[in-house]
């Protein structure tokens, strides 16, 4: 019965692995699959396993190579796909060779590499990134119909284990969805700069703390306009929008605030 619990448990621990690390699993069928599998087929292919034409090691390092490249960076895929050729040119050292093989067809290089090197984490961000600023496009009143489906994508190559690709993908969408932001935020800029440009110009009258209090309002909307122009210039929109309209929003209320204090007076 012991044994029977203890198969139960190494099943249950098997699926719960499999479950949380499931993006990284598929990287043991690479390392005790394809890349043990197709060396250990070595040996019937007509004995070259053991002349050193290692043709399965070969093959399971370009279908490796051709994987990986999706997964981690350009030089983590040659990296494992060298390991998966036992080092060559180390294997055809007589006797150290043989052993090399033999530990690293034992070591799970592929799965340790992408568990480390893997991009899904940027790619992950990305796609909440891009997300987010697709809220706030919609919240700008900016079509987003189109943008939606690049997301689609982005979320589609990450399902099918290409986070590199995903990432390209999301950089060329987020320069077009930057534009329409950049054009929507400087508008609204150019809104409030045309009120500050029309206050100083109007020169208003009135008692001295008014119009202190209106040039304290000019200025706190200056700074968010700054804010507002830092945030865009880091693709950060919902802080641009939000210091954007505050900036306008602070100038309408100083203005109505001082002209009804300026009305009192006069009464």
């Amino acid at each position: 019965m012991e044994v029977v619990y203890m198969i139960w448990i190494a099943v249950g621990l098997f699926i719960v692995l499999s479950l949380l690390f499931k993006r990284y699993f598929g990287a043991l069928i690479y390392d005790y699959v394809v890349d043990f599998g197709l060396s250990t087929l070595d040996n019937f292919l007509m004995g070259a396993g053991t002349l050193g034409l290692d043709i399965g090691d070969w093959a399971a390092a370009v279908l490796i190579f051709k994987k990986e490249k999706k997964i981690s960076y350009m030089f983590i895929a040659f990296l494992a796909a060298w390991e998966a050729t036992n080092l060559l040119p180390l294997s055809f050292i007589p006797i150290f060779g043989e052993l090399l093989e033999v530990i690293l067809n034992l070591c799970p290089t592929v799965f340790i590499l992408r568990l480390i090197f893997s991009r899904y984490g940027q790619a992950d961000k990305a796609e909440k990134r891009f997300k987010k600023n697709i809220d706030v496009a919609k919240d700008a009143g900016i079509k987003i119909k189109k943008f939606q489906d690049y997301l689609h994508d982005i979320h589609h190559l990450i399902e099918k284990e290409n986070p590199v690709g995903a990432l390209k993908e999301e950089a060329r969408d987020e320069k077009e969805l930057h534009r329409l932001m950049k054009e929507y935020v400087e508008k609204l800029i150019s809104e409030a700069v045309e009120i500050i440009n029309k206050i100083v110009s109007t020169r208003p009258e009135g008692p001295d703390e008014i119009i202190e209090m209106l040039q304290e309002g000019i200025k706190k909307s200056e700074d968010l306009l700054d804010e507002a122009k830092r945030a865009l210039s880091n693709n950060d929109y919902e802080t641009a929008v939000k210091e954007a309209h505050n900036a306008k929003q602070i100038l309408i209320e100083s203005i109505n605030y001082c002209s009804s204090m300026i009305d009192k007076q006069a009464a």
